[in-house]
């Protein structure tokens, strides 16, 4: 195996066993195997990524919680139900 082949494999298998770390390096502007790079701890690269993920969480919840309540300032009291709707067939198998 090559040398280049070597670095590429193992660049492979570190982003595959730490796939946050690229983006959170993207993010934060560190290069691959700096000294700063080397410093980073994997456990903070998650934690930074799960606040991330909490913080859209929220902001879609709120934004949902909005919508609803405009919507029943509307008067739109019941919405359309998007679940699975039964067929003639499914009433007709219905045994009383």
């Amino acid at each position: 195996m090559s040398k280049a082949e070597e670095l590429r494999r193992q660049l492979i298998d570190w982003n595959n066993t730490f796939p946050l770390d690229h983006s959170f390096r993207k993010k934060t502007g560190i290069i691959f195997n700096s000294e700063a790079h080397r410093a980073i701890c994997q456990i903070d690269v998650y934690i930074d990524w799960l606040e991330e993920e909490l913080f859209k969480q929220s902001e879609a919840d709120f934004i949902e919680s909005y919508k609803k309540e405009e919507q029943f300032k509307k008067g739109i009291w019941i919405a359309e139900d998007e679940g699975e709707q039964m067929t003639d067939e499914d009433f007709d198998s219905i045994v009383i």
